[in-house]
């Protein structure tokens, strides 16, 4: 007699790792794990909207569960915040890069201008990674906060290395850089539906608004 045939139990609910029948590659460790499902996010809240991406729409892009979602972020609102937090750390490694490259014998104004046009290149490459989430007020704003208090420091700390702001008092120099950070997303999100402005063009229009700020303290046109 033929012995019956017994299917195949279901997979248990909330079971970590890969999804049934997806490729299987190797092991990630939890940096990397964490890395890729904020990847995967950022590319989704940019073509989707964060309102319109759910987690299992996430997970599947990814190829896990969603309760390894869970595990490692708490929340779709945590999920988001590493995505800001990921494109902070790579925005600040981006404009310190550029001013590396510039040559100590330049200007502060050609500092300047070439950590605006990596700021703006940046912005192109990971447009879901803040450009669109700066739209939304209100959502993630401690981490966007946060951001925009790095990229302040970023600034701040390298115009300040150059002598001729040295006598500069370092509020006027950092109210005029908070200033330059929110001309920088504002043009940044108008350059969505520009496609013709490119990075350097955006930089000279922040260059034509903010550095004669910047440059008359540079100048010694302020109150000590």
């Amino acid at each position: 007699m033929t012995a019956p045939t017994i299917a195949p139990a279901p997979p248990r609910r909330g079971r970590r790792g890969p999804l049934p029948g997806s490729p299987r590659g190797p092991r990630l460790t939890k940096a990397e794990r964490v890395a890729q499902i904020a990847g995967v996010a950022e590319r989704m809240f940019s073509e989707r909207g964060f309102d319109s991406t759910t987690m299992e729409m996430v997970a599947e892009a990814a190829g896990i569960t969603k309760p390894v979602i869970y595990d490692h972020f708490g929340s779709k609102e945590g999920l988001l915040t590493a995505v800001i937090d990921s494109a902070r750390d790579e925005l600040t490694t981006t404009i310190n890069q550029a001013w590396r490259e510039v040559q100590e014998e330049e200007s502060p104004k050609a500092s300047f201008r070439a950590g605006l046009v990596a700021f703006f290149r940046f912005m192109d490459e990971h447009n879901g990674g803040w450009r669109s989430l700066v739209r939304k007020g209100g959502i993630s704003s401690l981490a966007i906060d946060e951001a925009r208090a790095a990229q302040t420091a970023t600034v701040l700390g390298a115009l300040t290395r150059f002598p001729e702001l040295e006598d500069v008092p370092p509020l006027l120099v950092e109210g005029a850089i908070q200033g330059l950070v929110g001309a920088c997303e504002r043009i940044s999100i108008w350059r969505t539906e520009r496609e013709e402005i490119t990075p350097e063009d955006a930089a000279d229009i922040v260059m034509s608004l903010a550095w004669y700020g910047i440059g008359s303290l540079v100048g010694g046109n302020h109150n000590g």
